[in-house]
């Protein structure tokens, strides 16, 4: 029996070689396993802190070119702008330049009317002064032709009575003579007239 116990000792210490060996191995596969596994994350992320720095790099490269695009777009912003105040500053120049000479222009207009209107009222005075003097010298006029056709009749009478000539003969005689007497009174009249 000791030699069945022997046998049972020899089988279970290789029943426990063989675990442990088991035990050996499996721990060995978990440690290659966790080893590999490290390696690999470490190389992961390797290759994560490679792919970020590139990324970083290139968001960075990115900005710069945005910026570098805002400060183009800025500059020519504010070269447009001062293009822009220059051209309406010159337009209001020109503006106000037009305005001046329109003002000028409507005063000298405006004096050149009053002068006019001045004048315009000095001859309306005049025209009415003479207006005046030839409804003056029309009723003298009037006065004259009654006084002439009084005399005339007067003169009539006295021809007929002193040359025994006939009524129509003594009448031309008159009337030829107070045409030459109107005509010479006429043109003093016109030639006052035209001196006023």
């Amino acid at each position: 029996m000791n030699w069945i116990i022997g046998i049972l000792i020899g089988l279970l210490v290789i029943a426990v070689a063989m675990l442990v060996v088991r035990q050996l191995r499996a721990n060995r596969r978990l440690f290659e396993e966790k080893l590999l596994a490290e390696r690999r994350s470490r190389s992961h992320a390797d290759t994560i802190r490679k792919q970020a720095a590139e990324a970083a790099e290139q968001v960075r490269l990115d900005a710069q070119r945005v910026l570098q695009r805002a400060e183009e777009h800025s500059a020519q912003a504010a070269a447009e702008l001062e293009q822009r105040r220059t051209e309406l500053e010159n337009s209001i120049a020109s503006q106000r330049d037009q305005l001046r000479e329109q003002r000028a222009a409507q005063e000298r207009q405006e004096a050149r009317l009053r002068e006019r209107e001045d004048r315009l009222l000095a001859e309306a005075e005049g025209l009415a002064t003479r207006a005046e003097l030839l409804e003056e010298q029309r009723a003298e006029l009037r006065q004259r032709r009654q006084q002439l056709r009084t005399q005339e009749g007067q003169v009539d009478a006295e021809l007929e009575r002193l040359a025994g000539l006939t009524v129509a003969q003594a009448h031309d005689e008159v009337l030829a003579r107070a045409e030459r007497q109107a005509r010479i009174e006429a043109a003093s009249l016109a030639r006052d007239i035209e001196e006023t």
